[in-house]
């Protein structure tokens, strides 16, 4: 009996996972050269440092809308690669739309095109450390949410955050 349940468990664990390899068509989705750029503060701590650089992101609303005070907000923290826009049938995508939610993919400092400095030098990567990253998720996803709520005249609202291994 017990070797019957746990074969169930497993074909239905094959059968779900299905829907979430659909095939992609490019149409449908926003290509990787639709991302955006934030201007992201060098050093947190330092009050007298006041350089910036840009982070990359990317927007994806398709399945969000403002009415009713819009629907939750999803930070999508790729990690420590060069990061995408999110592809439809994804998990992620996947959750976004179930959820209605505004899907927001974050790219990390130092990873792919969000480069504080031209080199990496031992003086240039004294800013790649996890303070200054989680320092970088807070003053991203603050100043979005501020305005998705001064420019839809919308709560506030509060992130889910998504994400695997180090910013996970």
């Amino acid at each position: 009996v017990m070797k019957r349940l746990v074969l169930l468990i497993v074909l239905i664990a094959f059968s779900q996972a299905k829907m979430f390899r659909q095939p992609i068509e490019q149409k449908d989705w926003q290509t990787d050269t639709d991302y955006l750029w934030f201007t992201q503060d060098l050093d947190h701590f330092d009050m007298q440092n006041h350089e910036t650089f840009q982070e990359r992101y990317w927007v994806n609303d398709q399945y969000w809308s403002p009415k009713n005070g819009g629907g939750p907000l999803f930070l999508y923290l790729c990690g420590e690669w060069t990061c995408s826009n999110v592809k439809p049938g994804s998990y992620v995508d996947h959750l976004a739309k179930e959820h209605g939610a505004l899907l927001v993919v974050h790219e990390h400092r130092y990873y792919g095109m969000s480069q504080p400095r031209k080199d990496w030098t031992a003086e240039n990567l004294k800013w790649l450390n996890t303070d200054q990253a989680l320092a970088d998720i807070a003053n991203f996803a603050t100043t979005i949410s501020e305005n998705l709520a001064k420019k839809h005249n919308i709560p506030v609202k509060r992130w889910f955050v998504i994400g695997g291994s180090y910013p996970g």
